[in-house]
């Protein structure tokens, strides 16, 4: 019973130290993700690399990561605490009083947040979906190395694809 009650210990312990500096270490991955994809972006936007369709897709990554932290960072802010709901709650209904002339089962939805919670949603799925179509590409290159028509065909393919989506 001496091990358990220790196991339990160190566990309740680990998450005090979670629930005290968990915000704060996390506001410092957020600014720090939105810095060094800035940095790449500088990089990724020169002349050269604009060329090819992998760096066009990482160009996509970073912009959806920047655009998804930095939403984060601004409007959730220091308070993480079941910030789903909370973002929800208060960023897509408005809560004006006018809602009081709607009739029932009508709310009133801030345009400001449906905007916000849009952002949060989808910028993620596109960065992961952008890093899906990136391997992929990637591994065409790999198994049809000598042939330059598949890998360029490819690569504007699924650069105009996403375009469509």
């Amino acid at each position: 019973m001496g091990v358990r009650s220790d196991y339990s210990l160190l566990i309740n312990q680990i998450l005090g130290y979670l629930l005290v500096y968990g915000p704060t270490v996390n506001t410092i991955l957020e600014l720090s993700t939105v810095i060094v994809n800035l940095l790449h972006l500088i990089i990724l936007f020169q002349k050269p690399l604009r060329s090819s369709s992998i760096f066009i897709l990482m160009i996509g990554i970073c912009l959806s990561d920047i655009l998804a932290f930095l939403t984060l960072f601004l409007f959730i802010g220091e308070d993480r605490v079941s910030w789903y709901r909370s973002l929800l709650s208060t960023l897509r209904y408005s809560g004006f009083e006018m809602t009081l002339c709607l009739p029932p089962g009508y709310k009133s939805l801030s345009l400001i947040g449906l905007t916000k919670v849009l952002i949060l949603n989808s910028s993620r799925p596109i960065s992961i979906w952008l890093a899906i179509q990136m391997a992929f590409l990637r591994t065409l290159s790999i198994v049809f190395p000598m042939n330059e028509t598949q890998s360029v065909y490819s690569g504007y393919s699924i650069i105009h694809g996403n375009s469509f989506l």
